[in-house]
């Protein structure tokens, strides 16, 4: 039974590393989070991130986003 203690090794590292991130990412507090409208946030990360986006302003007018 050689078998068994690698493969447990395997798993509870998996299990240790493998769900940090996600635990990590979740692990914001609400109240951070607020309602903003789409083209300002779109506008905040082309800035930030030197990026361009295309979209039709008439079209994302009236979104909000929770971010």
């Amino acid at each position: 039974m050689k078998f068994k203690q690698p493969f447990l090794g395997v798993c509870l590292l998996l299990c240790l590393f493998g769900g940090g991130p996600l635990a990590l990412a979740g692990n914001h507090p609400p109240e951070m989070e607020r309602s903003r409208r789409l083209l300002d946030v779109l506008d905040e990360m082309s800035e930030q991130y030197q990026v361009f986006f295309s979209y039709e302003t008439s079209l994302l007018r009236e979104i909000e986003v929770n971010f």
